[in-house]
Formats: structure tokens, sequence, C-alpha cells
């Protein structure tokens, strides 16, 4: 299983400001790189995310669905409060 530890835009210490409609691209980048990268097996890869990051990966695996969503499992730990009404769940 590979791991790609990133903190969204404006959190953790990142430049720029948190805004849960870009944590959804954040995730999905992060996902494309860590894909490319030598010795990483595309089919164990686990998207985890915590409150804002919970969100992100939430909103990229709803998204994903029907399409290629790059990660084999995504585990979302409290993104409600982040995404209220925004997801018609």
């Amino acid at each position: 299983m590979s791991c790609l530890v990133l903190h969204l835009r404006g959190c953790g210490g990142s430049t720029g400001s948190a805004d849960p409609s870009e944590a959804e691209g954040d995730v999905a980048a992060g996902l494309s790189w860590l894909r490319a990268q030598a010795g990483v097996d595309p089919d164990r890869i686990a998207a985890v995310g915590l409150g804002f990051g919970g969100a992100g990966v939430l909103r990229s695996a709803l998204r994903g669905l029907g399409q290629a969503f790059e990660a084999s499992v995504a585990i979302c730990v409290d993104p409600v409060s982040f995404i209220s009404g925004s997801i018609p769940l």
C-alpha cells in the first residue's frame, strides 16, 4: 500500500486559503502524482482524509464514480462539517 501525505491549500501551514471547492482538485492531483511514482502499485492506493481533507477525498471519490477515481479505497473522517449541503447524499 502506498501513502502520500499532503496538506491541502491553507491547511497545516501550506500556502493559499482553504477552499472546499479546491480540495477535490488537490486530492486528485496528489493521487495522480502518486500513481506516476516508480514502485507504486496503482491498485494499492488508499485516499484518507480528515475533516477538510475528508471532504476533498469524499468529493473526489463521488465525482470519480463511473470515471477513474485514482485510489482503491477512500476513507473519510468527519467530512460532514465541510460539505454541509454541497453534495446530495
